[in-house]
């Protein structure tokens, strides 16, 4: 009896944990992909406007402002349309009761897909993403108006989790978060080919009716049947090309400028006496006079200016000595020729 007991609480308590668990795998990826995102549009002016539209969504999807209300798009829908209709391309799902009908235009966007996924819907479905009870009662299962504050909500708390204290994105991480985005669809193909994104329980409808069903439904690509179409991703993985041959060409700028400075800098550590070697010459005139009385008509004769160049002053002293001197010390008497000479 007791082992029945242990049994159905094992159950009832594995089903609560994977309730709140749902779509928090995901939503790590998309978070990171989130935070790279937004980190590169402050970085970069030359792709910001085509990371924007990935993450709020352009022409041809939903679009949504930054502080995560619905600005537009999805013009075609018209009326009043379940959730399913803005989160899967499926088309006519029971429809007029939470079916589709060939749109999923919240899909097209970032935020939109991170909506579909981590906003609740379903009252069983507490802690989508591992956000928490976001909007406390609220929930979203048709309609757009009436979610407004519920999305405000939700992506303040994806913007805490993911993007604050954030500002620097790693481009390969960013990449492959992106591609594994894509495996994870391509592993999920529900019917009609159709690929889906997060929900543990679903065909994919998506209209967060049912515990399991909150996720986003893709269409395959075009001569493709076996990859799934992301338009947000595919606008991501284009320009992060771009942003490595940027960064590149940064890199290659900085070290010309290194290379440079550094130079500079040797040429600034030469000795100074060495650059002036043999440029200064001194302006002082010295005068030789004739030391024999027997000479008094012989004129002073000007030195030419001697450079101030380094000589080998030590070699000439000793051979100055030997000239003038004698082994114990005295003098020794020279020819005055040769006494000129060594003065001159």
């Amino acid at each position: 009896m007791w082992r029945r007991v242990l049994l159905v609480l094992m159950v009832v308590w594995t089903g609560a944990l994977a309730a709140e668990k749902t779509n928090e795998k995901v939503f790590k990826r998309l978070c990171n992909i989130t935070s790279g995102v937004t980190a590169l549009m402050k970085q970069s002016v030359e792709t910001k406007g085509t990371l924007e539209e990935a993450l709020y969504g352009g022409n041809g999807g939903a679009q949504f402002n930054v502080d995560g209300t619905f600005k537009g798009g999805c013009w075609w829908l018209g009326g009043f349309n379940h959730r399913s209709t803005y989160c899967s391309h499926i088309q006519g799902a029971h429809p007029g009761l939470g079916g589709t009908d060939n749109h999923g235009c919240f899909a097209h966007s970032l935020l939109g897909t991170l909506f579909c996924l981590c906003t609740k819907g379903s009252n069983r479905d507490e802690d989508l993403c591992g956000l928490g009870s976001v909007g406390n009662d609220s929930r979203w299962v048709s309609g757009l108006p009436r979610s407004d504050d519920l999305f405000q909500k939700v992506w303040k708390k994806i913007n805490e989790t993911c993007t604050e204290n954030k500002s620097t994105a790693d481009l390969e991480n960013l990449q492959t978060a992106v591609k594994e985005i894509h495996g994870g669809a391509k592993e999920n193909k529900v019917k009609n080919g159709y690929f889906t994104l997060g929900g543990n329980s679903t065909d994919g409808v998506c209209g967060g009716t049912r515990q399991g069903d909150a996720c986003v439904t893709y269409p395959p690509k075009t001569g493709s049947g076996e990859q799934p179409d992301i338009p947000w991703a595919e606008k991501i993985l284009t320009e992060i090309p771009i942003l490595k041959k940027t960064i590149k060409q940064q890199i290659s700028l900085q070290d010309s400028s290194q290379i440079d400075q550094q130079g500079n800098e040797g040429h600034s550590d030469e000795d100074p006496g060495e650059q002036q070697e043999g440029e200064e010459e001194e302006d002082e005139e010295q005068y030789v006079q004739n030391s024999t009385p027997h000479n008094p008509s012989n004129k002073p004769r000007t030195r030419r200016k001697r450079s101030t160049k380094k000589q080998p002053t030590e070699q000439h002293a000793e051979s100055l000595k030997a000239i003038l001197h004698k082994d114990d010390g005295s003098y020794l008497p020279q020819p005055f020729w040769l006494l000129s000479a060594v003065v001159i």
